[in-house]
């Protein structure tokens, strides 16, 4: 059995020799020879089957004659349709998941479907430039800020997923993190040029770099704002170079001349009351400009040295690897393992948590959850464009996914 799935009565049951339904004396009948269905949704009061070799058939109760002719139509197999095709119903939408995206499944008169990008509808308003996403945040007014690997930044709303503002140049172009909580503006994009402070409607107010505002590095990987209490805003500033402390528009920084287990700085978090810094050869605890611990594979249970993402919840702090899975600092300083997360790679900042559960996103294995009352750990593909997960969002109604192929929105109720 590949899927199910409820219509007209009765229970449909999808595999990959056909398709057949339950019945009231709770007997299996053929309905159709179609083989390959992987997936099964009902839309509009019809009952549509996805196929492994590509395209969308509907399924219908079916005379013997019909039985027979219950084949993938020549229209329904055309090139546009992708293979793999899981089926899902959001809203008035058929939407079809896919290893190359999300996309809008129209059914035709014909009998044939069309098919669009979900991530690029229609008019050039409603486009995402790039199905690679990298970074996600919310801003002040709710709007969901979508940073791309090589196409800049869109604004979207939300709920409907309509792009409002596209903003890119010769510096808006490879974002690697976005920040919605700094003083300093109301979004900051980390970019591969340095660092672009935005206003609310997305315009350009200022870009840092090297040569303006004495960061070490102009590869910015990750921005972690730092409570100063009631004095000027400070930002921790992970670069490929070393570590920026950016205050009141000086910078001071730091490099593993400074003890720091590497210059390669992919990540930083503040917990309690210290800055951690996440690096290619392990992980550092700093007490002002002053390293005071470090945690690597030969002096701790760290499972990898490259920590590519880190998160303060509930008095621990989570520490994703690349290559070796998740682990957790305890108040003690032992880092303890997630076994079921062994050799997972974890990526760049691709961590997030509602105060229920952990969502962790990996390079082929999905999205990660770990309950965090119950301790257990669970992996979810449902309704994902690529089992690549970039980045995350969370919203009390939803968490927003990004993915090498497209953005993806998945109602919290979901997960309980």
């Amino acid at each position: 059995m590949t899927d199910f799935a409820w219509h007209d009565g009765h229970l449909y049951v999808a595999t990959d020799a056909g398709i057949a339904r339950l019945t009231r004396d709770e007997q299996l009948e053929l309905v159709s020879r179609q083989a390959n269905v992987c997936s099964l949704a009902v839309h509009q009061g019809k009952l549509y089957a996805g196929l492994v070799v590509g395209g969308v058939v509907e399924v219908q109760p079916m005379t013997e004659a019909m039985l027979r002719a219950a084949r993938l139509s020549p229209a329904q197999a055309s090139a546009k349709a992708p293979r793999q095709v899981r089926l899902a119903v959001v809203g008035e939408r058929l939407l079809a998941l896919t290893p190359d995206g999300v996309q809008v499944v129209s059914p035709k008169a014909n009998g044939g479907f069309e098919w669009e990008r979900f991530d690029r509808p229609g008019s050039p308003r409603q486009r995402l430039k790039s199905g690679h996403v990298t970074s996600l945040a919310f801003d002040a007014t709710g709007r969901l800020w979508v940073g791309t690997f090589e196409q800049g930044l869109d604004i979207l709303d939300p709920e409907t997923g309509d792009v409002l503002r596209h903003v890119q140049d010769e510096t808006v172009r490879e974002i690697n993190y976005l920040c919605a909580t700094s003083r300093l503006s109301p979004m900051l994009a980390a970019t591969s040029q340095g660092i672009v402070a935005f206003e609310s409607n997305g315009r350009v107010v200022r870009r840092y770099d090297t040569a303006s505002s004495m960061l070490i590095g102009n590869a910015v990987s990750h921005l972690c704002p730092v409570n100063s209490g009631s004095g000027p805003a400070a930002l921790a500033v992970a670069t490929a170079k070393g570590l920026t402390l950016w205050q009141d528009g000086i910078g001071r920084s730091l490099t593993a001349f400074h003890g720091l287990p590497s210059n390669y700085l992919y990540c930083c978090a503040v917990h309690d009351s210290r800055l951690y810094v996440g690096t290619l050869a392990g992980l550092a605890e700093l007490d002002g400009l002053r390293v005071v611990r470090t945690w690597r594979t030969d002096n701790a249970e760290l499972p990898a040295n490259w920590i590519s993402a880190l998160l303060s919840v509930d008095g621990l702090l989570y520490v994703g690897t690349y290559g070796g899975g998740v682990c957790a600092l305890h108040p003690n300083g032992d880092m303890v393992r997630f076994p079921e997360t062994k050799g997972i790679e974890v990526n760049l900042n691709a961590m997030a948590t509602d105060g229920e559960r952990l969502y962790v996103g990996t390079l082929d294995r999905g999205l990660l959850v770990y309950d965090l009352r119950r301790r257990q750990w669970r992996v979810w593909q449902s309704g994902l464009p690529s089992s690549n997960v970039t980045a995350l969002a969370v919203r009390p109604d939803a968490l927003f996914v990004g993915t090498t192929g497209g953005l993806a929105r998945i109602e919290r109720y979901r997960f309980e």
